[in-house]
């Protein structure tokens, strides 16, 4: 069943990051680089440009929710917030809500999920978070 689930994420974040894609295409006019599809753990899912006029690169991590953004939960590892941080103020999220027919896309800036991240304390470290979607203003 694990293994079921684990195709089943597979591919809805696969047509979720083509999603991404497709509106990074349109929002700049060049073609954005699905680097999570080149090698893994590149810690984010797409490479694209900052604007029309701007071709300063950006990272883009995926999220996506088969629950509606009211219900939904975006799970960030360590390793993620550690990329982030490395390429921060370039680094953004796009939390998809697949729970209708159309789904609804939120573009998140790094300083509004970093507002929600624990800080390792003493002995203790962190390794992943859970931040509902709903943390965010949709």
């Amino acid at each position: 069943m694990r293994m079921l689930d684990g195709i089943e994420n597979t591919e809805t974040g696969d047509e979720v990051e083509f999603l991404s894609y497709e509106y990074e295409l349109e929002r700049t006019g060049v073609t954005p680089r699905l680097v999570a599809q080149e090698r893994e753990n590149f810690w984010y899912d797409i490479e694209s440009v900052r604007g029309v006029n701007s071709l300063q690169p950006i990272c883009i991590e995926v999220k996506t929710s088969k629950s509606s953004w009211n219900k939904a939960r975006l799970f960030f590892s360590s390793g993620e917030y550690k990329s982030m941080m490395r390429n921060k103020p370039n680094y953004y999220f796009h939390l998809w809500d697949l729970s209708s027919t159309e789904p609804k896309l939120l573009v998140v800036e790094s300083g509004e999920v970093e507002a929600h991240i624990p800080q390792d304390m003493g002995e203790g470290e962190w390794k992943k978070v859970e931040i509902p979607f709903s943390a965010f203003n949709w």
